[in-house]
């Protein structure tokens, strides 16, 4: 889901020269905040009101009811009724990847390797908030950096911290930018930010933040390489550089 306060930073990133370029894919069918479509479903009175009668922090969800009457519609530049109609029109060859939405081009299921055919076949490949819900994120990681092509974009928005029960995993970022970097991808934008799009410089102070990361990718790597947490090596081997198969 595009959401509204995170929008600064898809602008930033688009604007970065050679980010987008046919053929986009993207990995989950992703929505706009308040673009709906078809019909939605209202919960009745009786049953909002037992919500917030029930609820530990009755203000914080009063206040939120207000701010929702009062809530700054989306920019303009963002009115579309899918993040895949934001890209086609603007002009980019767009297909979408998810195991469950019928809507999808592509069915896959990114716990499992990738068909050949889609290797290198993609040009920028966009990851907005779906790793974390696969369980085998090695695999999925390695078939997202695989399809794109050389000169092309990855681009992932994770959670490193809290976002407690939201997906399967909560990433260390370190181990995120090793790995992109590692499989012949040059990090061009990296920023963090809190789930309202405060961007942060020190994640560990905040609840609830993102990552949000760009690789370019420069060179093909015949076999995936898997990041190594550095923490270990420079507490067994503190005098040297060397790797434990090397010590």
């Amino acid at each position: 889901m595009i959401l509204k306060p995170h929008m600064p930073f898809y602008r930033e990133i688009f604007a970065i020269p050679g980010v987008l370029q046919s053929p986009v894919i993207t990995f989950g069918c992703q929505g706009i905040e308040d673009i709906q479509i078809g019909p939605q479903r209202i919960d009745p009175f009786p049953v909002r009101l037992k919500r917030f009668i029930a609820s530990q922090n009755k203000w914080q969800r009063f206040e939120g009811l207000v701010r929702g009457k009062f809530k700054r519609p989306v920019p303009q530049d963002f009115q579309f009724a899918s993040f895949t109609d934001f890209l086609l029109s603007k002009g980019y060859e767009t297909t979408t990847l998810d195991y469950f939405d019928p809507r999808a081009d592509l069915r896959y299921d990114m716990n499992r390797p990738i068909p050949e055919r889609e290797c290198g076949r993609y040009a920028t490949m966009i990851d907005i908030g779906s790793i974390e819900h696969l369980f085998d994120t090695a695999q999925c990681i390695e078939n997202c950096l695989r399809m794109v092509r050389i000169g092309g974009h990855y681009m992932l928005i994770t959670n490193i911290h809290g976002y407690y029960g939201h997906g399967l995993h909560v990433f260390n970022p370190q181990g995120l930018v090793d790995c992109v970097t590692g499989n012949g991808f040059r990090i061009v934008y990296l920023k963090y930010s809190t789930s309202k799009g405060k961007e942060v410089l020190n994640p560990r102070k905040h609840r609830n933040v993102l990552i949000w990361l760009v690789g370019k990718k420069e060179r093909e790597v015949p076999e995936f390489v898997c990041p190594q947490q550095t923490i270990w090596a420079t507490d067994y081997y503190p005098q040297t550089t060397a790797s434990p198969s090397a010590a």
